[in-house]
């Protein structure tokens, strides 16, 4: 079955969710908010805005600016690669074959976005090249952000790192959220949910209104508008529904619990739940609602309490209304 990118984009980012979910407990991500400013200024042929250093002549490159004088390159490119296999190609041992080393490693939520900040040393023939890096999560692609200087240079350093830190970005694009923009609502009364965040048009629920959580069961609900499935047959639901339940962790092995065909709100979908005991059990959630042409997505984890956290999914998605269209937007987002 073909998976749209608007599917496969929200499917990433529910991976990452759990990545993050996962994460949180070990490592708490420093927070980086950064505002448009007159100063910034478009450098690059993806949307990364930054504040040029004072002391640099910046002229055009190929694939960013540089200053030929001070030995110093500014480079963004886009790369059809997921922040998480990215992260595991910047893995010490494909750095040492390469000739670089990592001197240090910071994690961030930036602008609302996972990104991961290096400093990098890489040996040339006859000098050491210094590297601040950006690696920038974009749901099935990342971003990736060079900052090059000559090693010994501190005062270049600081330049590039300054340039680096200013780094502004659209959390998602207005016409991309609209585009899979999930019509409808969810009632959240009386159950222990709150609306988080908006992220890839998809609207994300955790019990602390945080994301990512940081609540022990790493509980999330997300919604989001499938759009163009008119072609999904009764016959088929089922089908797309496994897949996308499959989705939620392409390497996880899942023992279905319950599949059941749903009305709500006047709409026919199905509803499956299943159960991933590796490393250790968890619960995956998913409803599907066919409108005659989108599909209407529920996708849930829950990492314990799965009896608990399974009713109240059930209770959730239930709770859907179409006709009360847009009331999501309205919706007060917890900061």
């Amino acid at each position: 079955m073909i998976i749209s990118r608007a599917a496969a984009v929200v499917s990433a980012f529910i991976l990452a969710v759990l990545c993050q979910c996962s994460a949180v407990f070990a490592a708490e991500p420093g927070v980086v908010t950064n505002t448009k400013t007159q100063a910034h200024k478009e450098l690059f042929d993806i949307p990364i805005l930054m504040t040029p250093a004072k002391g640099l002549n910046l002229a055009k490159s190929r694939s960013g600016c540089l200053d030929k004088a001070k030995k110093v390159v500014i480079e963004a490119s886009e790369i059809r690669v997921s922040y998480e296999k990215l992260l595991q190609e910047f893995n010490g041992e494909n750095l040492k074959k390469a000739g670089m080393s990592v001197k240090l490693r910071s994690d961030y939520i930036w602008n609302g976005t996972r990104t991961t900040l290096l400093k990098i040393f890489q040996k040339e023939e006859k000098t050491v090249v210094g590297k601040w890096v950006l690696l920038i999560d974009r749901g099935e692609k990342s971003w990736l952000v060079n900052g090059l200087y000559d090693s010994k240079d501190q005062k270049r350093s600081e330049m590039v790192l300054n340039m680096l830190k200013s780094a502004y970005w659209d959390e998602a694009p207005a016409e991309a959220m609209a585009e899979s923009a999930p019509l409808g609502s969810i009632n959240t009364d009386g159950l222990d949910m709150k609306l988080a965040g908006i992220r890839h048009g998809a609207f994300v629920y955790t019990r602390d209104g945080f994301l990512p959580t940081k609540h022990a069961d790493g509980t999330f609900f997300v919604v989001y508008r499938h759009p163009n499935k008119s072609l999904i047959t009764p016959e088929q639901r089922l089908s797309y529904a496994k897949t996308e339940l499959a989705n939620i962790e392409k390497d996880k092995s899942l023992d279905i619990i319950s599949e059941t065909a749903v009305q709500i709100d006047r709409l026919a979908g199905v509803e499956l739940a299943a159960d991933t005991n590796e490393p250790q059990k968890s619960l995956r959630f998913v409803t599907l609602l066919f409108d005659g042409k989108d599909a209407i997505i529920m996708s849930a984890v829950a990492k314990e309490n799965t009896i608990d956290n399974l009713e109240m999914f059930h209770k959730l998605s239930s709770t859907y209304s179409d006709s009360a269209a847009g009331a999501l937007w309205k919706t007060e987002v917890r900061k």
